[in-house]
């Protein structure tokens, strides 16, 4: 466990760096602080780690998997940015949102900006050969996410729900993207269909369960811990 836990803080602190060399500087700066503000060191890293520890899974060169890695991580600030006005979310790890901090136009102006950056990070045919299976599957991620959100909307107006709709909800909007970050980090290495598959499924249940353990939490958990204001994920 100890030496798990040593390679995923080692992989975390280059997601780190990486991150720090590639977001964006200058003018105009009020789409450029916030997009670093978002970015800042704070979140898990969960995603970026993922792609990473997949691509080493299959035998690849984990070197070819850390842009995608960022990609990734962009792309789920990206939505962060988004969610958080749509779910009014003032605080965010412990910090204000970036709508709460400057204002909603900013923070779309700022998520759409990050989804161009992210794209910048994918690798191109001269550097994969399965190039163009990672453009299709982050471009999927990022609409699946997307209709997840939409889903979530829905059931948060909604008088009742089956159970069939929450999962749904939580597979598109959560378990997508942990998939899309294992597939491509597989596909980053080279890997295999099955593989991928393989690594796909195994990142569906992480996503699946760490969801339905944030909405428990939602509810439960203390607000400086969670870093956000509970209640307000499924209302």
């Amino acid at each position: 466990m100890r030496s798990f836990e040593r390679l995923f803080d080692e992989i975390r602190k280059e997601i780190e760096r990486r991150i720090s060399k590639y977001l964006p500087k200058g003018e105009p700066r009020e789409i450029y602080e916030p997009f670093s503000y978002i970015m800042a060191e704070g979140g898990k890293r969960i995603r970026p780690v993922l792609t990473v520890l997949a691509c080493g899974a299959v035998g690849g060169d984990i070197e070819k998997a850390f842009n995608p890695a960022v990609a990734i991580e962009i792309l789920h600030n990206f939505t962060l940015a988004h969610d958080d006005i749509m779910d009014r979310s003032p605080m965010r790890r412990n910090r204000l949102s970036v709508y709460k901090k400057w204002d909603e136009a900013t923070a779309i102006l700022c998520g759409d900006v990050m989804i161009g950056y992210a794209y910048a990070l994918l690798p191109s045919l001269k550097d994969s050969p399965k190039a163009g299976e990672i453009f299709e599957e982050f471009n999927k991620a990022l609409i699946e996410v997307c209709e997840g959100q939409a889903y979530d909307m829905r059931l948060g107006s909604a008088k009742e729900a089956k159970a069939e709709d929450y999962f749904l909800t939580i597979e598109k909007k959560t378990a997508r993207l942990l998939e899309a970050a294992a597939a491509i980090g597989a596909l980053a290495g080279n890997g295999s269909s099955e593989r991928t598959e393989i690594l796909r499924s195994y990142a569906n249940r992480i996503g699946v369960a760490f969801q339905i353990q944030d909405d428990a939490l939602d509810f439960f958990a203390d607000e400086t811990k969670l870093g956000k204001k509970i209640g307000k994920d499924l209302t």
